[in-house]
Protein backbone atom coordinates (compact mmCIF):
# COMPACT_ATOMS: atom_id res chain seq x y z
CA UNK A 1 0.00 0.00 0.00
CA UNK A 2 0.97 3.24 -0.92
CA UNK A 3 0.33 6.91 -0.67
CA UNK A 4 0.81 10.18 -2.50
CA UNK A 5 2.16 12.67 0.68
CA UNK A 6 3.85 15.38 -2.03
CA UNK A 7 0.76 16.10 -3.68
CA UNK A 8 0.27 19.44 -2.57
CA UNK A 9 3.60 20.36 -2.67
CA UNK A 10 5.06 22.85 -5.80
CA UNK A 11 7.38 22.44 -7.74
CA UNK A 12 10.05 24.43 -6.06
CA UNK A 13 9.32 22.69 -2.63
CA UNK A 14 9.49 18.76 -4.19
CA UNK A 15 13.34 20.49 -5.96
CA UNK A 16 13.98 21.24 -1.90
CA UNK A 17 12.80 17.75 -1.26
CA UNK A 18 15.32 16.42 -4.38
CA UNK A 19 17.96 18.30 -2.57
CA UNK A 20 17.46 17.46 0.80
CA UNK A 21 17.18 13.71 -0.36
CA UNK A 22 20.94 13.69 -1.93
CA UNK A 23 22.65 15.68 1.15
CA UNK A 24 20.95 12.81 3.46
CA UNK A 25 22.51 9.93 1.66
CA UNK A 26 25.67 11.35 1.85
CA UNK A 27 25.08 11.35 5.67
CA UNK A 28 24.43 7.85 5.94
CA UNK A 29 26.04 4.93 5.81
CA UNK A 30 26.07 2.80 1.88
CA UNK A 31 23.46 0.61 2.48
CA UNK A 32 20.97 3.31 4.08
CA UNK A 33 22.61 5.52 1.21
CA UNK A 34 20.57 3.20 -1.73
CA UNK A 35 17.53 2.51 0.25
CA UNK A 36 17.56 6.26 -0.09
CA UNK A 37 18.34 6.11 -3.57
CA UNK A 38 15.36 4.67 -4.82
CA UNK A 39 12.86 6.97 -3.35
CA UNK A 40 15.04 10.06 -4.62
CA UNK A 41 14.80 8.53 -8.20
CA UNK A 42 11.20 8.19 -7.63
CA UNK A 43 10.71 11.52 -6.31
CA UNK A 44 13.18 12.93 -9.57
CA UNK A 45 10.74 10.79 -11.68
CA UNK A 46 7.62 11.58 -10.68
CA UNK A 47 7.63 14.70 -8.82
CA UNK A 48 4.77 15.65 -6.49
CA UNK A 49 2.40 12.70 -7.85
CA UNK A 50 4.93 10.26 -6.35
CA UNK A 51 3.81 6.97 -4.66
CA UNK A 52 5.67 5.97 -1.25
CA UNK A 53 5.22 3.61 1.35
CA UNK A 54 6.34 4.82 5.01
CA UNK A 55 9.58 3.94 5.24
CA UNK A 56 9.80 6.50 2.13
CA UNK A 57 8.06 9.22 4.13
CA UNK A 58 10.10 8.94 6.86
CA UNK A 59 13.60 9.57 4.79
CA UNK A 60 11.87 12.53 3.27
CA UNK A 61 11.14 13.32 6.64
CA UNK A 62 14.57 12.56 7.75
CA UNK A 63 16.30 14.42 5.12
CA UNK A 64 14.32 17.54 5.20
CA UNK A 65 15.35 17.50 9.18
CA UNK A 66 18.79 17.11 8.00
CA UNK A 67 18.65 19.85 5.61
CA UNK A 68 17.45 22.43 8.22
CA UNK A 69 19.88 21.20 10.21
CA UNK A 70 22.61 22.73 7.81
CA UNK A 71 20.81 25.62 6.75
CA UNK A 72 20.43 26.93 10.69
CA UNK A 73 24.25 26.48 10.88
CA UNK A 74 24.63 28.42 7.44
CA UNK A 75 24.41 32.02 7.95
CA UNK A 76 23.07 33.00 4.68
CA UNK A 77 19.66 31.15 5.75
CA UNK A 78 17.04 32.96 7.40
CA UNK A 79 15.46 31.87 10.62
CA UNK A 80 11.79 31.82 8.74
CA UNK A 81 13.35 29.63 5.86
CA UNK A 82 14.69 27.31 8.31
CA UNK A 83 11.27 26.99 10.10
CA UNK A 84 9.10 26.10 6.93
CA UNK A 85 11.68 23.31 6.10
CA UNK A 86 11.20 21.90 9.71
CA UNK A 87 7.45 22.68 9.20
CA UNK A 88 7.38 20.63 5.71
CA UNK A 89 9.38 17.98 7.78
CA UNK A 90 6.66 17.95 10.30
CA UNK A 91 3.76 17.53 7.59
CA UNK A 92 5.14 14.44 5.98
CA UNK A 93 5.71 12.81 9.23
CA UNK A 94 2.30 13.91 10.46
CA UNK A 95 0.97 12.34 6.35
CA UNK A 96 2.92 9.18 7.68
CA UNK A 97 1.57 8.36 10.40
CA UNK A 98 -1.74 8.83 9.31
CA UNK A 99 -0.87 6.18 6.09
CA UNK A 100 0.56 4.05 8.88
CA UNK A 101 -2.38 3.77 11.16
CA UNK A 102 -4.90 3.68 8.21
CA UNK A 103 -2.99 0.60 6.50
CA UNK A 104 -2.46 -1.22 10.11
CA UNK A 105 -6.54 -0.84 10.87
CA UNK A 106 -7.26 -2.06 6.92
CA UNK A 107 -4.98 -4.92 7.30
CA UNK A 108 -6.05 -6.05 10.44
CA UNK A 109 -9.76 -5.49 8.78
CA UNK A 110 -8.97 -7.94 6.67
CA UNK A 111 -6.98 -10.44 8.87
CA UNK A 112 -8.73 -13.27 10.12
CA UNK A 113 -7.51 -13.51 13.53
CA UNK A 114 -7.67 -16.91 13.89
CA UNK A 115 -5.48 -17.65 11.44
CA UNK A 116 -1.90 -18.89 11.58
CA UNK A 117 -0.76 -16.29 9.49
CA UNK A 118 2.23 -15.44 12.06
Amino acid sequence: MKATPLQSYNQSEISLIQDALRIYMGSVPITAARIILTDYIKVMKKGNQVQLDGMGMEHIYYALLVKSNKMASASESSHLEVQEVRKMAQEIRKKRIHFQQTFYKTYMLNEDYRSNSI
